[in-house]
């Protein structure tokens, strides 16, 4: 059946597909969320910055940094671990191993994560500045506290509940925390000192996290602790060793570039960095909601080998996204010192800073969904290869970079690393997937 009648027909089945249905709605979701949280997670690191002085929210920042870089090294691959075998057990009712992996999951995050952080509340003991120990002990007990969080919403993740997986980290931890620091931000209260600041972010993440723990029967703390649970840890093992290896090369280099600048350069020039860091993230936004919407349907067709309706989605995914980052740099480039100035008069001078970082988020809009392309089509290993090469040598240049030109110099080496990840990987998607993702190439392989 062809032409209106056909295509009313396609309407009324997509409607009555129950499965199409929970995805949309699923996807609807996790989009508005994913969105809502970009402007939270901005203003509250806004307030945080306006609560401390340049050289704390430095120190904050290297801090978060490091505690976010150790939660993904304590998780040990558990997050995409019970993404992958959760949903099997549970459709499968095997009810004892859906609780073994959740039970081993959670243990290992726990003692991963208290483990790293509780080194890093230790190292502040060899630091030179004594007052550094008590930040350094806030960024342990938020280490565990981000690996906790983020386990829990990739369990929820797999029962099928996006809402609640994600709103309590992405929304109501972030105004937990406007709210905590509003008062020191508006001058009403002291200045907040950087442990402080990361004690209230590490607490408010745990107050969030134990009650979302509550609203799910297979998050209960009673029902975790004293369910029957089968063990399947020899496989488990395995499959969590390749899931860990790919989440650190997936994380990118810009928490571990404040970290390493943290270890080269003064808190007051780390805070510069992280703040044009956390304004130049925004331009990210429209590339990561258009990934959201359009993967199904690239999945769909590209599987279908309907590769004209899949090049069509790239045309206008990569279209979309880049007219918004576009519009969006060329606000930062005309009012660069404005924005730095909302974090503080003291950053308005390393404005250059912003717009450095913001041309390779620029770019990645430019190269479109190219990432999420070379998942699809099933070339995962060529693109954590490219990002694990270009992260380590961004890496490995940055305070050599940092060191000659200052965070200036840093900025620029994340900037380059993203341009080169990006063409080393469009060149990639034209020799396997041929499906055009970047602004610059499209129609070329039509």
């Amino acid at each position: 059946m062809t032409g209106p009648a056909g295509m009313r027909a396609r309407m009324t089945r997509m409607a009555n597909d129950e499965t199409l249905l929970r995805l949309a709605r699923g996807g609807a979701a996790a989009l508005i969320i994913k969105i809502a949280a970009a402007g939270l997670s901005f203003l509250m690191f806004l307030t945080l910055a306006r609560a401390m002085s340049p050289a704390d929210f430095g120190r904050f920042g290297f801090a978060f940094s490091l505690a976010t870089v150790l939660a993904v090294l304590g998780s040990f691959g558990q997050r995409m671990l019970v993404l992958r075998f959760a949903p099997v057990y549970a459709e499968a009712e095997d009810h004892a191993r859906l609780a073994g992996i959740l039970r081993a999951g959670y243990v290992t995050v726990f003692i991963g994560c208290g483990l790293l952080g509780a080194g890093a509340a230790v190292s502040g003991l060899f630091w030179p500045a004594p007052e550094s120990r008590t930040w350094l002990a806030a960024a342990g007990a938020l280490t565990l506290a981000l690996g906790w969080a983020e386990y829990q919403a990739h369990v929820l993740r797999a029962f099928g509940g996006m809402t609640l997986a994600l709103a309590p980290r992405d929304i109501f931890w972030r105004l937990g925390v406007i709210a905590a620091a509003s008062g020191a931000a508006l001058g009403l209260t002291p200045l907040l000192d950087a442990a402080s600041g990361l004690w209230i972010t590490g607490g408010v993440l745990a107050a969030v996290t134990l009650t979302q723990a509550g609203f799910h029967p297979a998050t209960r703390p009673a029902a975790l602790l004293k369910r029957p649970a089968a063990y399947e840890a020899a496989e488990w093992r395995r499959a969590s060793l390749g899931l860990w290896g790919a989440s650190v090369v997936n994380f990118g280099t810009p928490y571990f570039s404040v970290v390493l600048l943290g270890l080269a350069l003064s808190p007051s020039a780390v805070a510069a960095y992280f703040t044009a860091l956390k304004i130049a993230t925004l331009l990210g936004l429209a590339l990561m909601a258009s990934s959201l919407v359009a993967g199904p349907m690239l999945t769909r067709h590209f599987h279908a080998g309907r590769l004209d309706q899949a090049r069509r989605i790239a045309r206008l995914t990569v279209s979309a996204s880049a007219a918004m980052t576009g519009a969006l740099f060329i606000v930062i480039i005309l009012f660069a010192a404005p924005l730095m100035g909302l974090f503080g008069d003291a950053f308005r001078a390393e404005a250059p800073l912003l717009i450095v970082l913001s041309a390779g988020y620029l770019v990645s809009a430019l190269s479109g969904i190219n990432v999420l392309m070379m998942e699809i089509s099933g070339h995962e290993r060529t693109y954590l290869k490219v990002i694990a090469v270009t992260n380590v040598a961004t890496l490995a240049a940055l305070i050599p970079a940092a060191l000659w030109a200052g965070p200036l110099g840093a900025a620029a080496t994340v900037s380059l690393g993203a341009v080169v990840w990006n063409i080393w990987l469009l060149m990639e998607g034209a020799r396997t997937h041929r499906v055009a993702t970047s602004l610059l190439g499209l129609g070329r392989m039509s």
